[in-house]
């Protein structure tokens, strides 16, 4: 008897549906052999978003490896049939590409200097159409001036979000010329721009404005706070919905004309990520021991506000008054990370009891928290109960130290307060872009006090799940 498909998995939004579930590519790769009806729906699936450029590249032509170049062409420039090509190419949405990883699963990652240029060559050659003409999205990193412009065969007008990370090693001369290259090609309907340079110097900063100054619709901008004039978000901010920068302080006063700024540009504005450092190089002599969080107080005025991340290397002291603004004026807040990757003693942190005042006022959609934390004095579990016990995806404290005479009580304490999924904490600090205080930045020694914590903790919580049915 042969085997009949259910019609319903014969209309191609159903099918997509179903793909789109599926949790390897190679599954839908597979269900492209099942039956003609099934193949066009399941080849989109595969190759909607691809995770590097090289499935592309072996659609122009064989590749081989040379030591001191990287990926090239076998045979030189493609000759790809452009009409199988564009069969595959049309259903691409999304592209990576990563030569700072110069292993992955085994195989160097780096294309040659050259392929950027006989892509473009192959492309002319076919009356200059897009080789990804439905592309939306591009992810691009590199590590060396040679490879900055690689990215141009892969840009179309049809892209929404670009996300671009230049290497130390690329130069300010790269820099620009990549700047002026992206404001001749990107389109004025670009939805999403990342761009943090290697380095920042006047002329950058310059390019990299003018550049911003050419988009209408950005609504998530990811960029140096010494790109963004005044004027320049004044014209961005009304449709600004997430903003993340990178921002030099010389006095901490500045971050409140930060803020202020950003109260009156970004009416709309849901997610603020500021990484704030230094710039004074006499940081021993100028630098504070604390920022106080009423520097931020008028992003208080942002009441779309969903996530707010600051980044700085000295504690933000938060008093009561402080986390009881929070509750009355975020009542979308979901993240909310205060300088938890501080370099200073754990002295300075927040006293643990501020823990307590965001039990009692909490921002009612909060569920990650990172704060940093002077763990040396835990306070007493609350006997009376006044408010339901909270849920937290993540509790981060950051480089909070932990002495061991202290593990109990803090359990006890946490779990008086709290269900927890996961608490992350790192003895060592760290502090970058790069890094997440909801995320385990290596390994927890087996010893370390956090361990503890974190197992019991977490322990109950799964087995309140458990008993919940979650």
């Amino acid at each position: 008897m042969t085997d009949v498909i259910p019609p319903a998995l014969c209309i191609s939004e159903i099918l997509s549906e179903v793909f789109d579930l599926l949790p390897k590519r190679a599954d839908a790769a597979a269900a492209a052999t099942v039956c003609r009806t099934w193949t066009s729906v399941a080849l989109n699936r595969v190759w909607q978003d691809l995770p590097s450029v090289f499935p592309l590249l072996e659609l122009l032509g064989p590749l081989t490896y040379v030591d001191t170049r990287g990926w090239d062409f076998e045979h030189g420039i493609p000759d790809a049939n452009f009409g199988r090509l564009a069969a595959y190419t049309s259903r691409v949405r999304s592209v990576r590409y990563n030569d700072q990883e110069r292993w992955t699963g085994g195989f160097r990652q780096r294309i040659s200097t050259d392929v950027s240029a006989k892509i473009l060559y192959y492309i002319a050659s076919q009356h200059g159409l897009c080789l990804l003409p439905s592309v939306k999205n591009i992810e691009w990193a590199v590590a060396k001036d040679e490879a900055v412009l690689q990215i141009l065969p892969f840009l179309c007008p049809t892209l929404v979000s670009l996300d671009l990370k230049l290497g130390c090693e690329v130069s300010g001369r790269a820099t620009l010329a990549m700047l002026r290259t992206l404001s001749s090609v990107l389109p004025k309907e670009l939805e999403h721009l990342r761009f943090f340079p290697s380095m920042e110097n006047e002329a950058i900063d310059m390019e990299l404005t003018s550049t911003l100054n050419q988009f209408d619709s950005l609504s998530i901008l990811q960029a140096p706070y010494s790109a963004l004039a005044a004027d320049t978000l004044v014209r961005l901010g009304p449709n600004l919905r997430s903003l993340e920068v990178q921002y030099l302080l010389e006095v901490t006063e500045e971050l409140e004309d930060l803020s202020v700024l950003l109260t009156e540009t970004c009416p709309v504005i849901e997610s603020i990520v500021l990484y704030v450092a230094w710039a004074s190089q006499d940081w021993d002599d100028r630098a504070p021991e604390q920022v106080p969080f009423r520097l931020l107080h008028p992003l208080l005025q942002c009441s779309n506000l969903v996530e707010l991340q600051v980044d700085f290397v000295v504690p933000i002291s938060l008093e009561d008054s402080d986390v009881r603004a929070i509750h009355q004026a975020w009542p979308e807040l979901q993240v909310l990370h205060l300088s938890a990757k501080s370099f200073a003693s754990e002295s300075l942190g927040m006293p643990l009891s501020i823990l307590s005042v965001f039990a009692t006022y909490w921002p009612p959609a909060l569920r990650r928290l990172a704060l940093f934390c002077a763990c040396d004095d835990v306070p007493l579990a609350p006997t009376e109960r006044k408010h339901p016990i909270r849920a937290l995806e993540t509790l981060g404290f950051g480089c909070a130290l932990l002495d061991r005479r202290n593990v109990g009580p803090i359990i006890t304490y946490l779990q008086a307060l709290f269900r927890i999924r996961k608490i992350v904490a790192n003895p060592l600090p760290w502090w970058g872009c790069e890094s997440s205080p909801f995320e385990p930045f290596g390994e927890i020694p087996m010893d370390d006090p956090w361990r503890e914590v974190m197992d019991a903790v977490e322990e109950v919580t799964r087995a309140d799940r458990k008993i919940g049915g979650h």
